[in-house]
C-alpha cells in the first residue's frame, strides 16, 4: 500500500473485502500484510475496524455461497 492508501483507508471495507472473497478454508486475514506495509509510513491500521468487516464480508460470503465457498 502507498502511504495516501495508508493513511485513507477505510479498514472496515478493506476487511469486508477480504472477509468476503476469502476462498475457504479461510486464509485468515491479510491485516498482517497491511500492517507491514503500512509501518514503513507510520500508518497503524484501525484493527477493531478491520475486524469488523472482515466478519461481515465472512458471514455474507457465506450467506450467498453456502459453507462450501465459492461454487
Amino acid at each position: 500500500m502507498s502511504a495516501q492508501n495508508c493513511q485513507s483507508a477505510d479498514w472496515y471495507r478493506l476487511g469486508y473485502r477480504d472477509g468476503y472473497e476469502a476462498a475457504p478454508p479461510n486464509k485468515g486475514s491479510m491485516l498482517n500484510t497491511y500492517t507491514a506495509e503500512c509501518a514503513v509510513y507510520a500508518v497503524k491500521p484501525d484493527t477493531d475496524s478491520y475486524a469488523k468487516g472482515l466478519v461481515v464480508g465472512a458471514e455474507n460470503r457465506l450467506y450467498w455461497w453456502g459453507p462450501a465457498g465459492w461454487p
